[in-house]
């Protein structure tokens, strides 16, 4: 287990009454399932980012001697660990942007795990967890889950609109080890719709950059996919009371996905999830048009990702590799 960490505002296991999520029907879960059998799982109400947090706790617990170096001792490495908020003060996502969410809204969560694997072979495991997102997700009892899709790098869409983001960081690699964070937040339910475009679209971390946005687009959220997705806010809140632990049964699809997921590409690599993350990449064969800091720099065809995760894009001379970097990727009918 990692050292505890003193970013928290709250105490763990701290759960409000309208989190709507059981830790301890999560923790049993968990337990259940041979993958995450020993993983470790908290909560707390409030905390700045549940990324930073941990990787405090990673950066202290790899500072430490030669001989119990966890990175060179794989039986030393600590079990994985989860760390759930109910909201954050400072969560991000790519390129710095904030995430917030409203209480109860999103599920924010982050896990620490130590990762066999070359540093080098790490530029793809945002596009792995990418994929195990996406097949979680797919796995619940939702109306139409095929609408749930990928975008390069690291987002999950539904009908087009951000539903969830990852961010991965790295808190020290060697020996062919790496101890990192990937964090997730998804979009449980929608936003209020009063609230001006522009904060819902800061609220679910879907900002678009300042010098290219014109009109923000609002992000989706899980609800959009339940028999009642027509529903005010109001009917909402009584439907997800009557599913006793609906941000409990995500979290759990997620961390048992995310488990069987990093297993695989601890034995094999990119490989096994290259083609299936393609299938269901939203913008697949679609004109897009790739940004920097706002500022177009590549268009063409989506044609693919390589065996490193970057992707292809045909520009009607050549097919050019691009990696993630602080690239943002747009359809080329987007404004």
């Amino acid at each position: 287990m990692l050292p505890s960490a003193p970013t928290a505002s709250a105490a763990p296991d701290d759960v409000p009454g309208d989190a709507h999520f059981d830790l301890a029907r999560a923790r049993a879960r968990l337990a259940a399932d041979a993958l995450t059998a020993d993983w470790q799982l908290s909560f707390v109400s409030e905390t700045g980012s549940t990324n930073a947090d941990l990787l405090a706790r990673l950066g202290a617990l790899t500072r430490v001697a030669a001989d119990a170096d966890p990175l060179s001792r794989p039986a030393q490495a600590p079990r994985p660990e989860c760390l759930v908020a109910g909201t954050q003060r400072a969560g991000r996502g790519r390129q710095g942007r904030p995430w917030q969410s409203p209480p109860g809204n999103g599920l924010l969560c982050s896990t620490a795990m130590v990762v066999e694997a070359p540093v080098g072979s790490l530029s793809s495991l945002s596009l792995v967890a990418g994929a195990a997102l996406v097949t979680a997700l797919r796995s619940l009892p939702l109306t139409a889950p095929e609408r749930i899709a990928l975008k390069w790098p690291n987002d999950v869409l539904l009908d087009g609109r951000k539903l969830a983001g990852i961010l991965i960081e790295l808190a020290a690699a060697r020996h062919g080890r790496a101890a990192l964070v990937i964090g997730v937040g998804i979009n449980l339910r929608a936003t209020p719709v009063a609230t001006p475009p522009a904060v819902a679209d800061r609220a679910a971390g879907a900002a678009t950059d300042a010098q290219h946005a014109t009109a923000p687009t609002a992000p989706s959220a899980l609800s959009a996919l339940t028999a009642r997705s027509a529903l005010s806010r109001a009917s909402l809140d009584e439907l997800i009371a009557a599913t006793p632990d609906f941000a409990g049964d995500v979290l759990v699809a997620w961390l048992v996905e995310l488990a069987r997921s990093i297993a695989l590409f601890e034995r094999a690599g990119f490989a096994p999830f290259r083609d299936v993350w393609w299938r269901n990449h939203a913008y697949a064969g679609q004109a897009v048009t790739l940004f920097d800091q706002g500022q177009p720099t590549l268009g063409g065809i989506a044609a693919g990702i390589d065996e490193t995760g970057r992707l292809l894009i045909d520009d009607g001379t050549s097919v050019r590799p691009v990696s993630s970097g602080d690239l943002s990727l747009r359809l080329s009918t987007q404004p």
